[in-house]
């Protein structure tokens, strides 16, 4: 069944390689011979494997600022009713920056609301293509804007693109890359 050369089974033997494949060699002749013709087949046929689970944005995010390159805050993001949201759970402020906790100059609903546990995505619905987000809204506590947002997954699915934008295309607006965190 092998057809290894005598000049490399000598090379091979220093590693123990020439009792494993005996052994192997030696086990699989004998299991072949007891093998029904139907097993025996079904033993060559490729394995199929399960499809790889498609990455979700669903979970915690450290906000990367696009400003300072600084870490910012930590978002978790969940799945209500086939619509994605998602809520602050940490937030990092400078050392200079007031740190009042509520979301004062947010507009309604959001005004006087603690920061942290402060819904800051919703309504985002999966764009169709497997690893984006559209349709959704995004606040920005720091300038209590809402702007329209749409988000991305890298291939790994551990980068997550967030972009809020005004107008219909996109076009004038700004992008984040938060990190997956566990």
């Amino acid at each position: 069944m092998f057809n290894i050369k005598p000049a490399v089974l000598r090379m091979l033997k220093g590693a123990g390689f020439s009792l494993f494949v005996g052994v192997a060699g030696g086990a699989l002749a004998q299991a072949q011979g007891q093998a029904e013709p139907a097993q025996a087949q079904a033993q060559s046929q490729p394995q199929a494997q399960a499809p790889a689970a498609k990455p979700s944005a669903v979970g915690r995010w450290q906000t990367i600022d696009d400003k300072t390159g600084r870490p910012r805050a930590i978002v978790r993001i969940y799945q209500v009713n086939g619509a994605y949201q998602g809520e602050i759970e940490k937030v990092f402020y400078d050392p200079d920056e007031k740190k009042s906790g509520l979301c004062e100059q947010c507009p309604e609903p959001q005004r006087g609301k603690p920061v942290v546990g402060l819904t800051i995505l919703w309504a985002l619905e999966p764009d169709g293509s497997g690893r984006g987000y559209q349709g959704g809204r995004i606040l920005d506590p720091a300038n209590a804007t809402v702007y329209k947002c749409k988000l991305w997954l890298d291939e790994s699915g551990n980068g997550l693109d967030v972009r809020g934008y005004i107008g219909l295309t996109g076009l004038l607006g700004r992008t984040q890359r938060w990190q997956r965190i566990a």
